[in-house]
């Protein structure tokens, strides 16, 4: 790893890995479809929730919130104060590859 965990978000890795946080499509997708699908409206903007959710969690927890837990094995709790993404991209080397990202 190129960063410290602590500047590592689980949401770089999902997006990395995965795609979209949400396996409903990304934001610009789903509020795309809340506009142009009157009849499912309601129910695209619960997938919006959902993934608006899930990223605030994800943006908000980084790899060493998972390895260095409070203890009773509970994550805290976590501010309010929304950190500035850095990039959408993880730099990291993959099997030792030195690839950039």
């Amino acid at each position: 790893m190129r960063r410290p965990p602590e500047q590592i978000y689980l949401s770089e890795i999902v997006r990395l890995v995965d795609g979209p946080l949400a396996p409903f499509g990304d934001a610009e997708q789903l509020r795309l479809l809340i506009d142009q699908e009157p009849t499912h409206r309601s129910l695209y903007q619960v997938f919006l929730d959902i993934r608006d959710a899930a990223a605030k969690i994800l943006e908000n927890t980084t790899l060493a919130d998972l390895v260095n837990p409070p203890s009773g094995g509970k994550h805290k709790k976590r501010s309010a104060k929304k950190r500035e993404p850095k990039s959408s991209v993880l730099p990291m080397v993959v099997g030792g590859s030195g690839a950039k990202g």
